[in-house]
C-alpha cells in the first residue's frame, strides 16, 4: 500500500479530505474507506490461505482412494487366486498318483502274502519257494523306498499365465508454476537399458535405489510390495543414458512372475546385508536365478549393503570380493545411509553395461566394412 497528500475524491464517498490510494488497485478512498478497503484484503488473504491449508491436507493424505490402486489390488488377489487354485489342482493330481502307486503295491504285497499261506496250509514248500518269497519282499521293500519318478513342469499355455501389469502416466504436472522446465535431450531407445535390482527383503534395496534416483533415505522404509520401477537418466561418454530399474520381490512365490523382467536386463544388482549373513548366503541362489533367464553376457554387481554397520559386520569384505572374483562378477560395498559408494555401484554396471553394448556393436560390423 502507497499513500499520497494530493486532494483525489474517494471511491467510494464524495469526501475529499484525508484521501490515500491503494498500490494495488490504483483507486483512491478515504481515511474510512482505506482502512475498510484494508480489512477487505486481509480477508481474503486470510481465505487464501485457508486454501493453501486445505491442499497441503490434501497431499498429506494417503493415495489409498486412487482407483488405479483398486484395480492393482484387484490384479494382486485375482493373480494369488489363480496361482493358489493351480497349486491344489497340482496337489491333488500329485496325490492321484502317489496313492494309485500305494494301491499296486498293496496289490502286490497281498498276493505274496497270499502264497506265503497257501504253502504254510499245504505244507509243501523248500528252500527254493523261500528264496522266492525273500527275493520278492526285497524287490517290494525296494520299490517302497525308492521316490516316485513324478516331475513338475511348467504349462506356458497362454490361457493359463498371469498377465503383467505396469504403472503408466499420461498426466504431467506444470513445472511453470514455480520454475521454467529444464529441457531434457530425447534418448534413443537403444540408450534405455533395463537393471535388474535383486536380494533378500529388508536388505536395504528400496533406500539404495532412493537414494540413488531422489538422494533420499526412510528411517521407517519397510518391504516393498509388487514390482518397483525407478528410472534415472545419466551421463556416460557424453551420452545419456535412462536407467529403468526394477525392483522385483524377494518372495518365493513371486520368482515366477519376476522372471518376465529378466530376458531384456543388460545389468544386475545382488545385494545382501552386511550384517545379516544369511542374506549373503543367498546371494549364490540369486545369481544363478539370474544368469539363468537373463543374457550370457548380464553385467553384475554384487553389492554389499549397510557398510556404516562395520561394527555389526558378519560378512568381511574379503570374502565377498572373493566370491565375485571367482563366479566372474563386480563387488563393491555401500552405505544408503551415508551415501558411501551408492552412486558408484550404479554407474559401474550402466559402464560396464555400456561398454558391452558396444563392443556388441563393433562385432557386429560386416567383413567387407572392416
Amino acid at each position: 500500500m502507497t499513500t499520497a497528500n494530493v486532494r483525489q475524491t474517494c471511491v467510494k464517498c464524495p469526501k475529499g479530505l484525508g484521501i490515500l490510494t491503494c498500490g494495488g488497485c490504483q483507486q483512491w478512498f478515504c481515511t474510512k474507506h482505506f482502512i475498510e478497503h484494508r480489512q477487505e484484503l486481509a480477508t481474503e488473504i486470510d481465505h487464501i490461505g485457508q486454501e493453501n491449508g486445505l491442499l497441503q491436507q490434501d497431499l498429506a493424505q494417503e493415495n489409498s482412494t486412487q482407483p488405479a490402486l483398486s484395480r492393482i489390488n484387484h490384479w494382486e488377489e485375482e493373480s494369488i487366486k489363480r496361482v493358489k487354485a493351480a497349486a491344489e489342482e497340482a496337489r491333488m493330481n500329485l496325490r492321484k498318483h502317489l496313492n494309485y502307486n500305494k494301491e499296486q503295491l498293496k496289490a502286490s504285497l497281498c498276493q505274496i502274502m497270499s502264497n506265503i499261506q497257501s504253502s504254510r496250509e499245504s505244507d509243501d514248500y523248500t528252500e527254493t519257494e523261500l528264496t522266492k518269497f525273500t527275493e520278492q519282499l526285497k524287490m517290494l521293500r525296494s520299490m517302497i523306498n525308492k521316490p516316485i519318478a513324478i516331475d513338475i513342469l511348467d504349462d506356458n499355455q497362454t490361457e493359463s499365465t498371469i498377465r503383467l501389469i505396469k504403472v503408466k502416466t499420461n498426466q504431467t504436472i506444470d513445472n511453470n508454476i514455480n520454475s521454467p522446465a529444464p529441457k531434457v535431450e530425447a534418448i534413443s531407445a537403444h540408450d534405455k537399458n533395463d537393471y535388474l535390482f535383486k536380494g533378500d527383503s529388508h536388505v536395504g534395496k528400496s533406500n539404495l535405489m532412493s537414494r540413488f534416483v531422489r538422494n533420499r533415505f526412510n528411517l521407517d522404509s519397510g518391504c516393498a510390495i509388487g514390482v518397483e520401477l525407478s528410472i534415472r537418466c545419466i551421463q556416460i561418454h557424453e551420452k545419456q543414458i535412462k536407467l529403468q530399474i526394477w525392483d522385483t520381490l524377494g518372495i518365493v512365490r513371486y520368482r515366477a512372475i519376476n522372471r518376465a523382467y529378466y530376458p531384456g536386463a543388460v545389468g544386475a544388482l545382488i545385494v545382501y546385508d552386511i550384517t545379516q549373513r544369511e542374506t549373503y548366503e543367498h546371494v549364490e541362489a540369486w545369481l544363478q536365478e539370474i544368469r539363468s533367464g537373463s543374457v550370457s553376457d548380464i553385467i553384475i554387481l554384487l553389492v554389499g549393503n549397510k557398510s556404516d554397520l562395520s561394527n555389526a559386520r558378519k560378512v568381511s569384505s574379503d570374502e565377498a570380493q572373493a566370491f565375485a572374483r571367482n563366479n566372474g562378477i563386480l563387488f563393491m560395498e555401500t552405505s544408503a545411509l551415508d551415501s558411501s559408494n551408492v552412486e558408484q555401484a550404479f554407474y559401474t554396471v550402466a559402464t560396464s553395461a555400456n561398454m558391452q553394448r558396444s563392443l556388441e556393436s563393433i562385432n557386429q560390423i560386416p567383413r567387407w566394412w572392416q
